[in-house]
């Protein structure tokens, strides 16, 4: 259909960090400097579930789509140390608008969105978002990658629902490229 879907993960009651997500589509960083890009399509159907582009290691950061209070938040949420158990940090940046709704029991709030980050020499990532895949606008604090436990960085997609959520959400992948 032209598209890859990532149902949401419910994330468990103690939740502190990805390390514990297993629906993580992930790719090992293919150069020292590259860009990612992706267009992504966000089905929500409770508050508080996200979708979004991640940098993952010991330390990770990600940039992503938060349905929050009839609308959806972009948020960048950065973890040190993930696999001691940390919790993560997450920092609400802009207000998004919804693309669609639709009801189909609960209503459905659906959000297009461009999410970008670049990777420069030393691990250095910085995270970009556009609404119309033209006009790509900085956001976040710039994040330093690190390896993971068994290979080196990795970037990827993730969908994820807040623990107790029942009905669950789903990210629509268009492409997904990789840039010099």
């Amino acid at each position: 259909m032209g598209f890859m879907r990532i149902y949401g993960y419910t994330l468990s009651e103690d939740f502190k960090n990805f390390w514990e997500v297993p629906n993580l589509l992930l790719q090992k960083f293919p150069a020292e400097t590259f860009t990612a890009i992706t267009k992504l399509t966000f089905t929500a159907k409770e508050e508080g579930e996200k979708a979004g582009l991640i940098i993952m290691g010991w330390n990770y950061s990600y940039l992503s789509v938060c349905r929050k209070s009839g609308g959806f938040v972009l948020e960048q949420s950065v973890c040190t140390d993930a696999e001691q158990g940390n919790p993560e940090i997450v920092k609400e940046l802009a207000q998004l608008p919804v693309s669609k709704e639709y009801k189909v029991g609960s209503p459905n709030y659906l959000i297009d969105i461009y999410i970008r980050v670049q990777v420069k020499p030393g691990g250095q990532c910085s995270f970009f978002y556009s609404t119309d895949g033209e006009h790509y606008l900085p956001i976040g604090e710039p994040f330093t990658a690190r390896q993971g436990k068994w290979i080196g960085a990795k970037t990827g997609l993730f969908c994820v629902n807040p623990h107790g959520v029942d009905m669950r959400g789903w990210v629509d992948a268009d492409w997904f490229r990789i840039d010099k």
